[in-house]
C-alpha cells in the first residue's frame, strides 16, 4: 500500500509540474500580445512569477473536478502563509504586486475564496479578513498551523493590505483546458494539420526553458526568447520551409555501426575508400533523414510527390556530374583511377551545394542523408563502375537493403 501511495504521489507531483510549466506558458502567451518587456520564472518566488511593469505571483492549485475551496483548506491556507511570510521578509510588496491564487476547485458564497474574488461585486476585503482570523484562532487544523501563525504575525493594517492584493481564481482551467487555450492563443495564421505539430513543438521548447530556470541554469525566460521561438517555429511550417526538429538534428552517430555494414549506401562507400570518420558521419546523416522525413510524413507538411520530386532532381543533378568525371577515364583506366573518381564524386555529394527541398529548408544533412538514401537504392554511386560491383558483392550473400 505503501508503494502504491509513493507512486500516486510521485504522478501526482509531475502532474503537478506539467500544469505549472503549460499554465505558464499560457500566461506568457497572454502576455506577448501587449509587451515584451518582461519575464516569468516557474517554482522561483512563487509557482508562476511576472516580473516587468508590473509585478504577479501565482499559486496554481490543481483539484478534482467537484471539490470546493473551503474557508480552512490546506491549499488556501498554505497560499497565505507563503505571501505573509514573503511579506514579513519584503520579498513581496503588496501595493506593488498581484497575488492570484488559481484552483480549479469552486467556492460557496461568502467564502473566503469569494471574498476575495477578482468580481467586485462579491469582493469584500473586510469580511475576508474577519473570516481569516477567526479561522486562524479557532481552528484545530494542525495541518496549517504553521500558516495561521505566519498570518497572525502580521499587523492588522498588513493583513489588510496584503488582502487587497490577493484574487482567487475558483474553476480555473485544468491541464486540458489550459492546452486549449494556448491552441487558441497560437492557431491564428497557421492550417489546421499543422497545428499540433506547432504546439508539441513549442510546449517541448517551453518545458525545457522551464527545466531550465528550476535547475538555476537561467534566472527567468525572456519575453524576447518566447516571441522569437514562436516567430521562427512559424516559419518552419510557411511554405518556402519545412520544420526541423531539435531532437534530430542533433542526434548522435551511434556508438557501433557495425550493424550497417552489409547496407547497400555503406558498401557503396566500402567501394569509394573513404575514411571510417567519413562513413560514420554518412550513417548519421542517413538516419537523420529518414526519421525527419518520417516525421514530415506523419504531421502531413509535405506535398504530394514532393520527395520523389526532390529525390529526382538531386538524382538527375548527380547523373550530370557522374557522366562527366566518368568520360574523363580511359577504356584502360586502373583501379586506383577508378576510386580517384569516385572520391571526387562522393566529395561532391558532401559538399551538398544543391538546391534544398525548399528555398527556406537548408539544413546540410536533408541533402546528405537523401544522397544516402539514394544510394542505398542503387539511384546513385559514387565508383564508376558501382551496380556491377555491388552486384558481385551483395547478391551472393542474400545483403542488401533487407
Amino acid at each position: 500500500m505503501d508503494g502504491e501511495q509513493s507512486k500516486f504521489e510521485a504522478s501526482a507531483s509531475a502532474l503537478g509540474y506539467a500544469y505549472q510549466f503549460r499554465y505558464a506558458l499560457l500566461r506568457a502567451l497572454e502576455q506577448i500580445k501587449y509587451s515584451l518587456d518582461w519575464t516569468i520564472a516557474i517554482e522561483a518566488a512563487d509557482d508562476v512569477e511576472v516580473s516587468g511593469t508590473n509585478r504577479e505571483l501565482r499559486q496554481l492549485k490543481l483539484r478534482q473536478p467537484g471539490t470546493t475551496l473551503g474557508d480552512s483548506d490546506p491549499d488556501l491556507w498554505k497560499t497565505v502563509r507563503i505571501w505573509s511570510e514573503g511579506y514579513r521578509k519584503r520579498s513581496i510588496d503588496p501595493t506593488a504586486t498581484k497575488l492570484y491564487l488559481m484552483t480549479t476547485a469552486g467556492v460557496t458564497p461568502d467564502s473566503i475564496g469569494a471574498l476575495l474574488s477578482a468580481d467586485e461585486s462579491v469582493r469584500d476585503i473586510a469580511a475576508a479578513q474577519t473570516k481569516l482570523d477567526s479561522v486562524s484562532i479557532t481552528s484545530t487544523n494542525k495541518k496549517n498551523k504553521s500558516a495561521y501563525d505566519a498570518y497572525r504575525l502580521l499587523s492588522k493594517e498588513q493583513k489588510t493590505a496584503l488582502l487587497q492584493a490577493i484574487y482567487v481564481i475558483p474553476r480555473s482551467d485544468d491541464i486540458d483546458g489550459v492546452r486549449t487555450k494556448i491552441q487558441q492563443a497560437i492557431r491564428v495564421g497557421l492550417r489546421q494539420q499543422h497545428l499540433i505539430p506547432v504546439l508539441e513543438r513549442l510546449e517541448g521548447w517551453w518545458f525545457q526553458q522551464c527545466i531550465e530556470v528550476m535547475n538555476k541554469s537561467k534566472p527567468a525566460i525572456d519575453a524576447a526568447e518566447l516571441d522569437g521561438f514562436v516567430a521562427d517555429v512559424r516559419d518552419r511550417f510557411g511554405p518556402t520551409a519545412l520544420p526541423i526538429d531539435h531532437d534530430i538534428l542533433n542526434s548522435e552517430t551511434p556508438d557501433d555501426i557495425a550493424e550497417f555494414a552489409n547496407r547497400t549506401f555503406v558498401q557503396q562507400m566500402v567501394l569509394t575508400e573513404i575514411s571510417s570518420y567519413r562513413m560514420q558521419v554518412a550513417v548519421r546523416e542517413y538516419l537523420r533523414a529518414v526519421a525527419q522525413r518520417t516525421r514530415w510524413s506523419r504531421i502531413n507538411v509535405l506535398h504530394p510527390g514532393e520527395l520523389e520530386k526532390y529525390e529526382r532532381k538531386l538524382t538527375e543533378e548527380w547523373r550530370i556530374v557522374f557522366e562527366r568525371l566518368k568520360d574523363e577515364l580511359g577504356p584502360e583506366a586502373a583501379e586506383e583511377e577508378k576510386v580517384r573518381l569516385a572520391k571526387k564524386i562522393y566529395g561532391w555529394a558532401e559538399d551538398a551545394n544543391l538546391p534544398p527541398i525548399r528555398e527556406n529548408c537548408t539544413e546540410g544533412f536533408v541533402i546528405r542523408g537523401t544522397f544516402q538514401i539514394l544510394a542505398d537504392s542503387q539511384q546513385v554511386g559514387w565508383h564508376p563502375e558501382y551496380a556491377a560491383r555491388l552486384l558481385a558483392l551483395l547478391e551472393p550473400t542474400g545483403a542488401g537493403n533487407a
